[in-house]
């Protein structure tokens, strides 16, 4: 990977809050870093989306701050991604619109699944053949089981992000237009927020994890 070696070194220098180079921070997930040491550019959402969103250190009134706002974004993308993950490694040929509205239906951060409507009730059966799992309690086991370990990242975003077009998103989010995803030179720092994401990016090279993003 081209940019493995940048992304391990800001995994090492982490993200500080009382950095002068911290304006706002992102949660993600592993398969997002490794397209990030691919090709340069973070990914914001499964799609790739050309809008990128980050929660600001100032100016803001989060709940649990801006940083664990980020926090809560990172493990909430680690578990809709691991389950991507894991049903294209079990059907390649799985469809963009099934895997975008199972993506809309997880609820995180346990990653079981709301369902409350007939639509939404053949997804679920559609996964659950998918997964080789019998019951809808079996399946939320199965996912449980899957997604215990993962919690994602935290990126840390320098002052200079501001340059880029942007635009107040929902809530306290600020929005920022990357059409190839956010380029890497707009990142001070990485934070795994588990063991298992750790160990991708410092032992493992991020070998075991499958991209789950289109690449542009």
């Amino acid at each position: 990977m081209k940019f493995l070696n940048e992304v391990v070194a800001l995994a090492e220098k982490g993200v500080n809050p009382e950095s002068h180079l911290a304006f706002g921070f992102h949660g993600t997930s592993i398969q997002a870093i490794k397209y990030l040491a691919q090709t340069g550019y973070l990914p914001n959402s499964g799609c790739c989306r050309d809008e990128f969103h980050l929660c600001p250190t100032s100016g803001t009134d989060y709940q649990d701050g801006p940083l664990g706002e980020a926090q809560s974004y990172a493990r909430i993308h680690a578990v809709r991604n691991s389950i991507i993950q894991e049903i294209k490694n079990r059907m390649p040929e799985i469809d963009d619109q099934f895997l975008e509205t199972m993506w809309s239906m997880c609820e995180c951060p346990k990653g079981f699944f709301n369902v409350d409507n007939k639509a939404d009730e053949r997804i679920q059966a559609r996964l659950q053949k998918i997964l080789k799992t019998p019951s809808t309690v079996i399946l939320d086991r199965y996912i449980h089981r899957l997604v215990c370990d993962k919690q994602g990242l935290v990126i840390s975003l320098i002052p200079e992000i501001t340059n880029l077009k942007r635009r107040k998103g929902l809530d306290e989010d600020v929005v920022v237009d990357v059409p190839k995803g956010l380029p890497m030179r707009y990142i001070s720092g990485i934070e795994p927020q588990g063991q298992f994401e750790w160990d991708e990016i410092l032992k493992n090279g991020m070998e075991n994890v499958e991209l789950v993003y289109k690449r542009k």
